[in-house]
């Protein structure tokens, strides 16, 4: 849409400004954005990390920009809702103190849709495609999967070689769900805290409020079909 580019990367800026300029410098691209989910933001190539500074000095020439123009950011942030639609987002986690318990519950539903032979081993480099794309369930609950992204094992599902485009993290666990529904949603284990982390993705054409509640209907189903506190032992952050 309008000639931009976008690509997804791992968590953390060496691999977003990493990302950002190999494809500017493969393509002929100019930077324009790269976001972290946990608030960080790159516009501008001369800094290749997350910098507040500039990402403020942007936010106030688009302030300027459109204020010049009879509008405003948020203005301009609605006309691009009645355009492209609606988006939310839920996120949490759960404490899971042993390394085990995070490596069965991703398993458990690696082999969800069929049997599986090979078992994924502590710290052990798995090829992709020792995992077939039917060791995966068809659905979470009552929503029907289009596709699963595994890079643990760096498999996708939706890719003609079940190669995942990110590198793989064998010793670290990490799924997204992509649902026929539009919505997405990601589990990864914390890099440094015993945390189960997942994060949800949704979109409404009809408001703001009908996207939100597609976001938490899914994190729920996710929860209770995926994570499944209770039969893991997951505990929930104290407030």
């Amino acid at each position: 849409r309008r000639g931009c580019v976008h690509a997804d990367s791992l968590t953390g800026f060496k691999w977003l400004a990493t990302c950002a300029a190999r494809l500017c410098g493969e393509r002929g691209l100019s930077h324009l954005l790269a976001y972290e989910e946990a608030i960080g933001y790159q516009l501008s190539p001369l800094v290749p990390d997350k910098d507040g500074i500039s990402a403020c000095a942007v936010f106030c020439e688009l302030a300027v920009h459109w204020a010049a123009h009879g509008s405003s950011v948020r203005g301009r942030y609605e006309a691009i809702e009645r355009e492209i639609g609606f988006f939310a987002t839920h996120n949490g986690y759960f404490i899971c103190r042993e390394p085990s318990v995070m490596r069965e519950i991703f398993d458990s539903f690696r082999k969800a849709g069929a049997s599986c032979e090979l078992r994924l081993e502590a710290g052990e480099d798995v090829p992709a495609k020792a995992y077939g794309a039917t060791s995966y369930p068809q659905s979470v609950g009552d929503l029907r999967l289009q596709s699963v992204r595994d890079v643990t094992l760096g498999l996708d599902t939706a890719a003609s070689d079940l190669s995942s485009p990110l590198p793989a993290t064998p010793k670290d666990q990490m799924l997204t769900l992509r649902f026929e529904d539009g919505s997405i949603a990601t589990l990864r284990g914390s890099g440094t805290e015993p945390k189960l982390k997942y994060y949800v993705e949704a979109s409404d054409l009809t408001g703001r409020a009908a996207a939100q509640q597609r976001a938490e209907m899914v994190a729920k189903v996710v929860i209770d079909n995926v994570l499944q506190p209770k039969r893991y032992g997951l505990q929930t952050p104290s407030v």
